[in-house]
C-alpha cells in the first residue's frame, strides 16, 4: 500500500508543474529506470554505496526517461527524487518485456545504451537483432570478488566500464547484440 502512497503522491505533486505525467508514463519510467541500474551507477563515484539510490541521475538517462516516457526532464528529475528508494531495492527488474525492448531500440541508441556495434547489421534476419538492445552484460557483483583487493579494503565498488563486442544467445529471441 505504500507503494500505491508513493506513486499518487508523484502524480499529484507533478500535475502542477507538469501535467502530462501520467500513470502509464509513470510505470514507464519505473520499468525503465529499473532496467538501468547499473548504468546509473557506474556514473556515481567509486565510493557511492552500492545499494543506496543516488541522488541524481546522469544526464543521458535523464534525456533518455524523458524522450521514452513523454515527460519533461524536470517531471524525470522529481520522479526520480520521490521514488528513488522503491526504485533501487526492488530486486526484480522486468527482462525480456517486448515493449522495453522496442523502447530501447527507439530511444536508446542515440543516447549510448547497450549500443551495439556496427559489424552485427548483418546479422539483420529480424528487426530486434541491429540497434540498441535492453539487454547489456555486467558483472553478477558490484564489488571485487577477491577479499584481498584493495579496492574491497577500502570500500570501493568496481567502476571501471569497457564496451565489448558480443553476441548473447537466448532461447526466446536468438542471438543478440550486447
Amino acid at each position: 500500500m505504500a507503494n500505491l502512497h508513493i506513486l499518487l503522491k508523484v502524480l499529484s505533486q507533478n500535475h502542477t508543474s507538469s501535467p502530462g505525467v501520467t500513470l502509464e508514463r509513470l510505470t514507464s519510467f519505473v520499468t525503465l529506470v529499473s532496467q538501468l541500474k547499473n548504468e546509473i551507477l557506474l556514473a556515481q563515484p567509486s565510493t557511492h554505496p552500492v545499494l543506496a539510490s543516488p541522488a541524481f541521475l546522469p544526464p543521458s538517462v535523464v534525456r533518455f526517461l524523458s524522450q521514452a516516457c513523454g515527460i519533461d526532464e524536470v517531471a524525470v528529475a522529481h520522479s526520480w527524487d520521490i521514488l528513488r528508494d522503491l526504485i533501487w531495492m526492488d530486486a526484480s527488474p522486468l527482462h525480456g518485456s517486448g515493449g522495453v525492448e522496442a523502447i530501447f531500440q527507439k530511444h536508446g541508441h542515440a543516447l549510448g545504451f547497450r549500443e551495439s556495434p556496427s559489424f552485427f547489421s548483418h546479422l539483420d534476419r529480424t528487426s530486434h537483432i541491429s540497434g540498441a538492445s535492453s539487454r547489456a552484460l555486467f558483472p553478477p557483483s558490484h564489488k571485487c570478488m577477491n577479499p584481498l583487493c584493495n579496492s574491497v579494503i577500502r570500500g570501493l565498488k568496481l567502476q571501471k566500464a569497457e564496451q565489448q563486442a558480443a553476441v548473447l544467445f537466448t532461447f526466446d529471441q536468438g542471438p543478440l547484440p550486447v
